[in-house]
């Protein structure tokens, strides 16, 4: 009876492990793997990484974050810098107040041009800078390069010695999307 059991096991052994089940079972799984592709990308946009959603409802830490959400800011500024290491010209002042102008009437991509804050400018007279607030409203991170994108549409490239540059939170996030 042992003898009878031990050669079902070595019959089960060798279909699975046998010559050709082998690859046979190496051709379903990747037939699996390549029918599951596709769908792993539908996986993001089931997912929600808010802390709302992963801590149970009457947890302190819910409770502060869903009273926090009116004091956490919906914009994040995206500061333009212009620079001139021999000091900012006449020309160069009537460029940058022209540029805070252009900027104040945009509205795209979540710029909140009326609320610009500058052209405000150092002791020195060597640098200006303008405050441009991006509301991140649903789209998150996915609008901030695009409004600054538009930003620099506005202020050009750095010309003639004036440095210009985008920075600060905005400026950051933008140059980190782009990167990546």
């Amino acid at each position: 009876m042992t003898d009878a059991k031990d050669g079902g096991r070595r019959g089960t052994a060798r279909l699975v492990c046998g010559r050709r089940t082998k690859w046979l079972v190496l051709g379903v799984w990747l037939v699996v793997i390549f029918a599951a592709f596709p769908l792993a990308s539908k996986l993001t946009g089931a997912q929600n990484n808010d802390a709302n959603t992963w801590l149970p409802g009457s947890a302190e830490s819910t409770q502060v974050l869903t009273a926090s959400d009116d004091y956490r800011p919906q914009s994040i500024p995206a500061v333009v810098v212009y620079a001139r290491a021999d000091g900012l010209t006449a020309a160069d002042r009537t460029r940058i107040g022209e540029d805070a102008a252009a900027i104040r009437k945009l509205t795209d991509h979540g710029i909140l041009g009326g609320d610009v804050q500058g052209p405000s400018f150092n002791a020195g007279g060597s640098a200006a800078q303008l405050f441009v607030p991006v509301s991140m409203g649903d789209k998150g991170w996915e609008r901030i390069a695009p409004a600054v994108d538009s930003i620099r549409d506005v202020t050009g490239a750095s010309t003639g010695g004036l440095a210009v540059h985008i920075t600060g939170p905005g400026g950051i996030s933008a140059d980190f999307s782009d990167a990546f």
